[in-house]
């Protein structure tokens, strides 16, 4: 127990890395409930059995272990523009791999979906500069710009924060009591993606303004089978 409260990945410890990757797993569940309640009036149980989307801490926890962050920019262990000279280049090069990160896993998520289950989960062919169903530059460019600055701004202030504020025993009981199930679910659901089956949705609610769509209503019945 005391080597797990030890272990390390490059600054941070690995308890507080797996507390923040589930923590933006929740964030993500609501910012898409709040999306999806603004856009499209409703809010549902995104395919998951629990309010955590853990796709979301995954893919920041992955930047910080593959690239650091924008102020400390490193490949792996390679460290890399470290000369304040390099300091608006080494941001701009971190914002790209992160917008490029982002277009490559919605491109991927939402091919490897339909293929596995023959649904379009969200089609950009009618937003300008859309590239195929799943992928347009200004949603790419928007979440690309979201996640430059949560790596810049926000990460570190929040690791630092939780590292120095937490106990270390209170990580671990998070990591155990809600990390654990958290991964759990995203596993479930992975499996069912596997065996070529839609995740159900488990609950919705309609707002007064909902308007039920073609493309929403074909994939609530494909749902619900």
């Amino acid at each position: 127990m005391k080597k797990i409260k030890e272990w390390k990945l490059f600054d941070y410890h690995f308890i507080y890395l797996f507390v923040t990757m589930v923590t933006i797993g929740v964030g993500g569940f609501i910012i898409e409930c709040f999306a999806t309640g603004i856009s499209k009036g409703y809010i549902d149980s995104r395919f998951q059995r629990l309010p955590c989307i853990l796709g979301y801490g995954i893919v920041v926890i992955l930047l910080y272990l593959v690239f650091g962050t924008p102020n400390k920019m490193r490949f792996f262990q390679k460290e890399i523009f470290r000369d304040k000279k390099s300091v608006p280049g080494r941001h701009f090069l971190y914002f790209l791999i992160v917008t490029l990160f982002i277009f490559l896993g919605e491109w991927g998520a939402g091919e490897l979906f339909e293929w596995l289950t023959g649904a379009v989960l969200w089609n950009y062919s009618d937003v300008p500069l859309h590239i195929g169903k799943y992928v347009c530059l200004p949603f790419t460019l928007g979440f690309g710009a979201g996640a430059y600055v949560f790596m810049a701004f926000i990460f570190t202030p929040f690791m630092n924060l939780l590292e120095s504020k937490m106990p270390p025993n209170v990580a671990l009981v998070l990591c155990f009591v809600i990390g654990v199930p958290a991964v759990v679910d995203c596993l479930t659901t992975g499996v069912i993606l596997a065996c070529g089956k839609a995740p159900k949705i488990l609950w919705r609610i309609n707002f007064p303004w909902y308007k039920e769509t073609e493309a929403s209503a074909s994939l609530a019945r494909l749902l619900l089978k």
